[in-house]
């Protein structure tokens, strides 16, 4: 008997590599007074060197979103890279969704990030995964760390930095 494959859809995708922020970025919790508040930051990473060129360093616009309570699990944050993995257009965080094709009905009712070059859109509640458009991939993601009143922004998703 053979080995029974899960469907696609099913698969568990592997887990990002991420790497640390030159320096990390902090913001009191108190700047994001409700869910939705939004940060834009630029953050400093080291993209990795190569026979061909040295390591360098780079910076991505990012933003560290409070998302709204889900199911009594208080406030979460996420922070995202505001550059489309399609062709590193600078991505919107919006409302506004009307250009979203080809998929209005898969577009939730919230906040979305739309690329306005292609018309991408990415879910900051889905862990910016992507629901429309022709970004191969979800949002580039830096990961967070909420303490003491004060949410820090400390590594980057490696596949940003290529």
């Amino acid at each position: 008997m053979g080995l029974v494959r899960p469907a696609s859809s099913q698969r568990k995708k592997p887990p990002a590599a991420f790497v640390p922020l030159l320096e990390p970025l902090r913001f009191p919790t108190a700047d994001f007074p409700q869910p939705w508040s939004a940060a834009p930051f630029t953050a400093r990473c080291l993209a990795p060197g190569s026979a061909a060129r040295p390591a360098r360093e780079i910076r991505l616009q990012g933003i560290v979103l409070r998302l709204p309570d889900s199911g009594g699990n208080g406030t979460s944050f996420r922070a995202y890279c505001l550059t489309c993995p399609h062709e590193i257009c600078q991505v919107n965080f919006t409302t506004e969704t009307t250009g979203v094709e080809p998929a209005p009905e898969r577009i939730p009712p919230h906040p979305l990030f739309v690329c306005p070059c292609h018309f991408s859109a990415f879910d900051p509640l889905a862990d910016g995964e992507r629901l429309a458009g022709p970004a191969h991939r979800g949002l580039y993601r830096f990961k967070l760390e909420t303490r003491g009143g004060a949410v820090a922004v400390l590594r980057i998703e490696r596949a940003a930095l290529v």
